[in-house]
C-alpha cells in the first residue's frame, strides 16, 4: 500500500520530485509497487487456504464455546455435583493443578489414617495389653459358659431318659399280673368255644394284650 501511494503521489506531483507525469522515478516506484503487489498476491494465494482453515477452526471453537456456555447456564447451580464437575473440568487439562489437587487429597487421607497407622506401627502400651487380656478372658468365660450349658443339657436328657426308663419298667411290672389274668381269661374262653382255632386265639391276644412297638 505504501509503494502504491508513493507511485501515485509521484505521478500526480503531490509527492516525491513534485513533477506531474510518469518519469524515471515514477517508473521506478511503479516497478517497486508492481513487484511488491506480485509478491503479495503470490503470498496471498499460498496462505489464503491456511487462513480459511484457521477461520473455520476459530468458528468451530466459537460455536463450541457458545454451546458449552448455554449448557452451563442451563444447569447453573451451586450444588455438590456441580462443584465436583467444575473441579474435574478445572484440573482436567492442567497438570500443575492436578498435582496439587491430588497432593492435597493424599495429605487429607494421611491425616485421616494417621491414628490407624500409628496404632499399627507403634508398640502397644499397657492399656492395649489390658484390653487384649480382657478380650481373651471374655472369650474363655464365654466358651466355659457354653460348655457348662451343653453339659447341663446332656445331663438333663440323660436323667430324663433314666426316669422314663424306670417309669416304663414299673408300668410293665405293675401290669404284668393283669396281663396274665387276661391271657388266662382268653384261654379259658377259647377252651369253652371249640369252634375257634388256635390261630384265631393268637391273633385276638396280640390285638388285645400285646404291646404295640414304637416306630
Amino acid at each position: 500500500d505504501k509503494a502504491r501511494a508513493n507511485f501515485l503521489s509521484e505521478t500526480d506531483g503531490s509527492g516525491g520530485t513534485g513533477k506531474v507525469g510518469i518519469k524515471d522515478i515514477a517508473i521506478a516506484k511503479r516497478s517497486e509497487y508492481q513487484k511488491l503487489d506480485a509478491e503479495y498476491q503470490a503470498m496471498l494465494k499460498t496462505e489464503q487456504p491456511k487462513l480459511d482453515s484457521l477461520d473455520r477452526v476459530l468458528g468451530e471453537m466459537d460455536t463450541k464455546m457458545k454451546t458449552e456456555e448455554a449448557t452451563f447456564a442451563a444447569l447453573f447451580n451451586d450444588g455438590f455435583l456441580t462443584r465436583i464437575e467444575a473441579l474435574s473440568n478445572l484440573i482436567k487439562d492442567n497438570s500443575a493443578l492436578q498435582f496439587r489437587y491430588y497432593l492435597i487429597v493424599f495429605i487429607l487421607m494421611l491425616i485421616e489414617l494417621m491414628p490407624v497407622i500409628a496404632k499399627t506401627l507403634l508398640p502397644s502400651g499397657s492399656y492395649d495389653e489390658k484390653v487384649l487380656l480382657r478380650e481373651e478372658m471374655e472369650i474363655d468365660v464365654a466358651g466355659s459358659n457354653m460348655r457348662k450349658e451343653q453339659q447341663l443339657k446332656e445331663l438333663y436328657n440323660q436323667m430324663a431318659f433314666d426316669n422314663d426308663k424306670e417309669a416304663l419298667t414299673a408300668f410293665f411290672t405293675l401290669t404284668k399280673g393283669d396281663r396274665e389274668e387276661k391271657m388266662k381269661a382268653f384261654s379259658k374262653k377259647w377252651k369253652e368255644e371249640n369252634h375257634q382255632t388256635f390261630d384265631g386265639l393268637w391273633e385276638k391276644m396280640k390285638k388285645e394284650i400285646f404291646t404295640k412297638q414304637e416306630n
